[in-house]
């Protein structure tokens, strides 16, 4: 997940600014931000799901799913709903994950559990936002080109010329998020971990 978010985070600004310009990414940016707030303040009040792991799953999924609307969409509307829609479910992901892992690790390694998963996590977003670059530039963006290799499969969806390699990979990136969540629910592992792991003080 966190390779394609870093991934989809680099690529956004460039799709809007390819296709629209530097009021549309500000309407967007703030859509996504009134989301992310909203989404904040719903965990607040309501708090998680009774079963976290739907948390994690939902968050990871929604989130993809913002960003297949903001690969298809274009025009600053369509943007901006795809971002609020992505982040106003996108603290699920945080605020379900975490209570899994206070409520299964000893407070005594607490600590380190979660620096050392935050490593491992945080460092795939730089690795996708590096690949973003190489990927659209040189593999995305001449495909979708007039007379490219993927034109005729996805430029009825998304377009062809500018910015259309960029959506190209917003398209992608979400549709990874949703197999992400789709794999995990349907993985017994990961969709029964709040059982299947003792909680510490068990």
């Amino acid at each position: 997940f966190n390779i394609a978010f870093g991934i989809g985070q680099a690529v956004q600004p460039a799709l809007i600014l390819a296709r629209g310009d530097t009021l549309a990414l500000a309407v967007v940016r703030t859509a996504a931000g009134i989301g992310g707030l909203v989404g904040g303040l719903a965990v607040s009040v309501w708090g998680a799901p009774q079963r976290r792991i739907i948390g994690v799953l939902l968050g990871i999924g929604v989130y993809g799913v913002g960003l297949v609307v903001m690969g298809v969409g274009q025009n600053v509307w369509i943007w901006g709903i795809g971002g609020f829609i992505g982040m106003s479910f996108f603290t699920l992901w945080p605020a379900s994950g975490s209570a899994i892992w206070q409520r299964k690790i000893a407070p005594e390694i607490l600590g380190k559990v979660t620096a050392a998963r935050r490593f491992i996590g945080f460092i795939a977003t730089p690795i996708g936002a590096l690949l973003a670059g190489p990927l659209t530039d040189g593999l995305l963006t001449p495909a979708m080109r007039s007379g490219g290799a993927l034109e005729q499969t996805f430029g009825g969806i998304l377009g062809t010329g500018a910015g259309a390699g960029f959506a190209l990979a917003l398209l992608l990136c979400g549709v990874w998020q949703i197999g992400v969540a789709i794999v995990g629910w349907f993985n017994p592992t990961i969709r029964n971990v709040e059982d299947l792991e003792p909680d510490f003080d068990a």
